[in-house]
């Protein structure tokens, strides 16, 4: 028979970087502080939270906390949108007012695993000051204009979660509303709204969402995603007829 071969890695599994512990201790004692100082302190979670495997990590850091939860257009879904915490996609000015008017007001902007594209920030028209901001990814932490080296991202997201961030009630947000049914109208016009009220009623908890890019992934950023990772799209190269492959992929 033919003999199995080991696969070749380019960096042994068991030779994984590990944080350094002085560093992440300090990160989260800064991180804690400007959070429990924060009048209304928002999470900005996008897609390495999913790809790093930590939305119940997320879900759990906003039940404990009572900080409420707004997504990126390229992480949407990374926690099911019927939680009471999660507010919608920030999008900048293209995405709904309540919620970029809510998370602009923030005093305290935890983005976790966001990547700051020109999509995922609505066409640079997201207001961003790094002076309120904690910006962790896999490449980067910084909190307000200080930058953290040797800190992985997964250590510090679950340091945040055992951190002692005090509980507050959450208050009034927006939240995405549940598509009641599609009444039809035979002499209404076919409007763009018209279509995804219609498109959004026909989502179920098992229903998968791939969407390519252009209106079809602007109009699909407001459709209601019952449960986490069920949302699927290209908002980072924006490559036109990623719905085809992407659908294949989801079936296999």
């Amino acid at each position: 028979g033919i003999p199995l071969v080991e696969p070749v890695y380019h960096r042994h599994p068991a030779a994984e970087e590990a944080s350094d512990p002085a560093a992440l201790q300090e990160a989260l004692a800064e991180a804690v502080g400007l959070i429990n100082a924060a009048r209304q302190p928002v999470i900005f979670a996008g897609i390495e939270v999913h790809r790093f495997g930590l939305q119940n990590e997320l879900v759990e850091l906003a039940r404990a906390t009572g900080i409420p939860v707004t997504a990126s257009i390229l992480g949407k879904s990374v926690i099911a949108e019927n939680l009471p915490f999660y507010m919608g996609v920030y999008e900048g000015a293209t995405g709904l007012d309540s919620v970029r008017e809510y998370v602009e007001a923030s005093d305290c902007l935890i983005m976790l695993g966001v990547f700051m594209t020109d999509i995922n920030l609505g066409i640079y028209t997201a207001r961003i000051d790094p002076a309120r901001t904690i910006y962790a990814t896999s490449e980067k932490l910084a909190i307000r204009y200080h930058n953290y080296e040797g800190v992985r991202f997964d250590d510090f997201l679950r340091g945040l979660r055992s951190g002692e961030i005090r509980k507050r009630e959450l208050g009034p947000i927006p939240h995405p509303t549940p598509p009641g049914p599609f009444v039809v109208d035979a002499h209404a016009r076919i409007r763009t709204r018209r279509l995804f009220e219609r498109l959004n009623s026909f989502l179920k908890e098992n229903t998968i969402v791939i969407a390519d890019v252009g209106d079809s992934l602007f109009g699909a950023g407001d459709l209601f995603i019952h449960r986490h990772t069920e949302f699927l799209s290209c908002a980072y190269y924006a490559s036109m007829g990623f719905s085809i492959p992407g659908s294949i992929g989801a079936q296999c």
